[in-house]
């Protein structure tokens, strides 16, 4: 059974809506949210950020008049104000979720939060995805390559296209493979 799943709330907010927020930790910003994106600088903890958007699992920064960087979402002190203002974006973007399976998305819902049971049953991952996650979302890869330490628990997922990278259970890397030209 296939079930569509809408998000059609009107709220009194624009998209140049934004808000400020504190950080945490210090934390390094990118330009982009791909991977293979270096660090392009640094804010500290204590420092007071413009929020202007969510992409998965980063908080999208206004950074000058004309640039946006991405930091981890988990880096953004928890307020309800901060909360009310992501639920609202969310409700304004009106996603489309098809869900196969209404009680998995549920369950999903509780256990990771929307964003993430969105993501999972689209087949997306991200970085900080515990290895469950991974696997509901894309599935289980072709093999499994693990070290183990005496402190850690490290393995390499190979899929055709990509290869994943995990610490301790939480994915840490992703190396997607270029096919070859004929």
């Amino acid at each position: 059974m296939k079930v569509v799943v809408f998000l059609l709330l009107v709220l009194p907010f624009t998209a140049d809506a934004q808000i400020k927020a504190i950080l945490n930790e210090d934390v390094q910003y990118k330009f982009s949210t791909e991977p293979d994106t270096y660090a392009a600088g640094k804010y500290l903890k204590g420092d007071t950020v413009t929020v202007i958007g969510f992409d998965f699992l980063y908080a999208i920064i206004k950074h000058s008049n004309t640039q946006k960087t991405y930091i981890p979402e988990r880096v953004l002190i928890s307020s309800t104000e901060l909360t009310d203002y992501k639920n609202a974006l969310y409700a304004v973007q009106k996603k489309t979720v098809e869900v196969r399976d209404a009680k998995r998305f549920e369950l999903y819902k509780k256990q990771w939060g929307s964003s993430i049971a969105y993501a999972v049953l689209n087949g997306n991952i991200a970085l900080g995805m515990n290895d469950m996650m991974v696997k509901e979302s894309i599935g289980k890869p072709n093999s499994i390559n693990q070290t183990i330490t005496e402190y850690s628990h490290s393995e390499q997922w190979v899929y055709n296209d990509r290869y994943l990278y995990f610490e301790n259970h939480k994915l840490t890397a992703i190396q997607n493979i270029d096919k070859l030209k004929e």
